[in-house]
């Protein structure tokens, strides 16, 4: 059976069935990677604390398609990161985004290097982030065209106003 040891950033954790979990993870060399944390809810876990997310973690994954996750370390919390509310709000916006856009096992390390730098810090620039992505540094409102977009929308791809950010859902947003 194939295994392999990764540093990664947790993404998000899905409940599934009674008391496995799904856990998706970012990772330099690999991108987005998805694994099984089996009894994971389970009051014994030995995993459920070392996989919040934004930790940033070591894990042992084992298989060759569907991964099972058979260890994890936490290598860093990110407290400055954790101490602004507003903050970690958009850090977890920016993983709700890299776990829905980026495909499983596609790598881009510029924009972990990106992402490792800013959780560090203590700061999220989704700006910026997009940017390295290749969506510009947004200009102007898509819908309106008024300048200094507030946010950027997950389902048109487009950058938005505050007054036409207000009209999409909050989840589907992701904010400057």
């Amino acid at each position: 059976m194939a295994e392999f040891v990764a540093t990664a950033i947790v993404l998000d954790r899905i409940p599934v069935r009674e008391c496995d979990e799904l856990v998706h993870f970012y990772s330099r060399g690999r991108g987005r990677i998805v694994a099984r944390a089996v009894s994971m809810r389970k009051a014994n876990s030995r995993f459920s604390h070392h996989v919040d997310p934004l930790s940033l973690v070591e894990v042992r994954l084992v298989g060759a398609g569907p991964y099972v996750l058979a260890d994890a370390v936490v290598k860093d919390r990110f407290a400055a990161l954790r101490a602004s509310t507003k903050e970690f709000s958009r850090a977890l916006r920016l993983a709700s985004f890299i776990k829905e856009f980026f495909p499983e096992g596609g790598a881009a390390d510029r924009a972990w290097d990106f992402l490792l730098a800013s959780f560090a810090r203590g700061s999220v620039d989704a700006r910026g982030f997009l940017s390295l992505l290749g969506f510009g540094a947004g200009g102007a409102c898509k819908r309106c065209g008024a300048a200094s977009p507030k946010g950027f929308s997950l389902d048109d791809h487009a950058f938005l106003c505050g007054a036409c950010s207000s009209k999409i859902p909050d989840n589907r947003l992701l904010y400057m």
